[in-house]
């Protein structure tokens, strides 16, 4: 209002004077137009030709320098961001997530800034509307290129920062020797394992050999031990008189066995059952712990001879009995049977249930003499179409696996009976074109 020309002109007011208040009443109207419409406003303050300086990449640059030269920079062009407010250059002692923050911010996050304020091309030159379209066209291609250049601009600020920054020049340092403090500890403790595997290998080895030292001086001692047991055995079996080659004791003592017997008898007995005997203190008690192990040793004579001793018919059948009557989940099983069958161990039911199988499994497998007539013709189809005279390979082999499949039978045939087989069939065969010829003859 104070610049209205009708305002300020009055009576003694000139022509030139009035087309002053004019002219400077019309710029201001005109800004106060642009400053107040938001589009009019990007495009007037997006011309502004100091925000387009870029400093100089110096990757040597101090820090004092660094700030100085690129604090104001990001600061003029951080009003360009869509997304406000843009966060600024910090300080010399800003953390590292925040300059990557800073970083990340300006190269990847968008710019509203245009370059339509001065057209090259207006409208209101252009009168036809063809003039008019290739105005508007040549105008969005020229704005398209400042668009580019302004985001190559914005890269390469971004860019020589990032490259002059001494606070970056330090976090990589730091990086690259965290690295190279890791790599070195990774290394050393590689080589600290390689070493304890070495050492546990040779201690392992050594640990080896020393226990098959130690089994050889065991065996060493154990046979040592056993010839002395065996020898003083056979001392005091002589001075006691318990045994003698022609059956008579051989100083008066009472006679438990043959010499053959003692000597058999020493060889089966372990070096603490001959230790144990060797202790006794006189003749009687040596010969009453003898007679003790020749006691025992009879009882296993008679319980081995017993589990290899035919079973009659009366025994197998409380087996089969005592089969069907306890269950399987019953862990005390063999030993309920054999409780069952006088005389017969637990081991001895066992051994007799696996030969039945066994028997059974092998009775199943044999093949009978009469041939089938289904195993006849899968022969004939075999011997004659499926493997022909001059089969390689083991030819009766490949028949009598065929035999078994095709014949659906538990048996497989024998090469030898397979051969003997075709042949007689051949002979058959034979026989009756004989016969069949000579009855043609007789015809005739």
């Amino acid at each position: 209002m104070l610049n209205n020309p009708y305002k300020k002109s009055t009576a003694n007011s000139t022509e030139l004077d009035r087309e002053a208040n004019d002219g400077y009443f019309t710029c201001i109207k005109k800004a106060n137009e642009i400053l107040s419409d938001r589009n009019k406003r990007r495009l007037f303050d997006s011309i502004d030709e100091e925000d387009d300086d870029i400093p100089a990449l110096d990757k040597e640059m101090s820090a004092r320098t660094f700030f100085e030269e690129y604090g104001p920079v990001f600061a003029r062009n951080a009003k360009y961001f869509c997304e406000q407010p843009a966060p600024l250059l910090g300080e010399a002692d800003t953390p590292q997530e925040e300059v990557d923050a800073f970083y990340d911010f300006w190269y990847s996050t968008p710019c509203w800034r245009e370059f339509g304020y001065f057209e090259a091309h207006t409208q209101k030159d252009n009168e036809t509307r063809d003039e008019r379209r290739w105005a508007e066209k040549q105008n969005k291609a020229e704005k398209k290129k400042k668009q580019k250049e302004e985001k190559q601009r914005m890269i390469k600020l971004v860019d020589n920062a990032v490259a002059s920054d001494p606070r970056v020049r330090q976090f990589k340092a730091a990086a690259k020797k965290e690295k190279m403090d890791n790599e070195e500890r990774k290394r050393k403790g590689k080589q600290a394992q390689q070493d304890n595997a070495r050492a546990a290998a040779a201690a392992a080895v050594a640990a080896a050999e020393q226990a098959e030292i130690d089994k050889a001086q065991a065996e060493k001692d154990a046979t040592e031990a056993g010839r002395r047991a065996r020898a003083k055995f056979t001392k005091l079996a002589k001075r006691h008189g318990v045994f003698s080659s022609d059956g008579a004791a051989a100083s008066g003592g009472e006679v438990l066995m043959t010499r053959e017997e003692m000597e058999s008898l020493r060889s089966k007995l372990k070096v603490e059952e001959l230790q144990a005997l060797c202790s006794a203190s006189d003749p009687a008690t040596f010969v009453l712990a003898l007679k003790e192990v020749l006691a025992k040793e009879e009882k296993k004579k008679a319980k081995a001879a017993k589990v290899k001793a035919p079973w009659t018919q009366a025994e197998q059948k409380l087996l089969e009995v005592a089969l069907k009557t306890v269950p399987k989940s019953d862990p005390e099983r063999w030993a309920k049977i054999a409780a069952g069958i006088e005389g017969r161990s637990k081991k001895a039911c066992m051994l007799r249930v696996k030969e039945l199988i066994t028997a059974q499994k092998a009775a199943k497998e044999k093949a009978p003499e009469q041939w089938t007539d289904m195993e006849l013709s899968v022969l004939h189809k075999a011997a004659s179409k499926v493997f022909p005279p001059g089969t390689i390979n083991n030819r009766w082999g490949q028949i009598a696996d065929y035999l078994q499949v095709h014949a659906h039978t538990t048996w497989r045939r024998k090469d030898k009976e397979v051969i003997l087989q075709v042949k007689s069939g051949k002979d058959i065969t034979a026989s009756l074109a004989k016969k069949k010829a000579a009855g043609a003859m007789k015809g005739l």
